[in-house]
């Protein structure tokens, strides 16, 4: 009987963790992607104002918001 429910918290333990290692996989695949739509967004500025973006402010003049890091909470 020992030996069932050992094997069944090992089980249960095994799943616990799996779907956390998955959770993390998505954070970074939505990190690369946005990385990746950002590199997209300066190399069309760069080729439309036929200069590199000196900074990070917009048309109003404020500063952008910065991106909240998902891995600290």
């Amino acid at each position: 009987m020992k030996r069932q429910v050992r094997f069944v918290l090992l089980i249960v333990l095994a799943c616990g963790l799996a779907s956390g290692c998955s959770a993390r996989r998505e954070r970074e695949a939505t990190l690369k992607q946005n990385l990746f739509m950002m590199r997209q967004a300066i190399d069309k500025y760069t080729l439309d104002e036929e200069r590199a973006p000196q900074n990070q402010q917009g048309k109003s003049g404020t500063r952008a918001k910065r991106a909240e890091n998902p891995f600290v909470r």
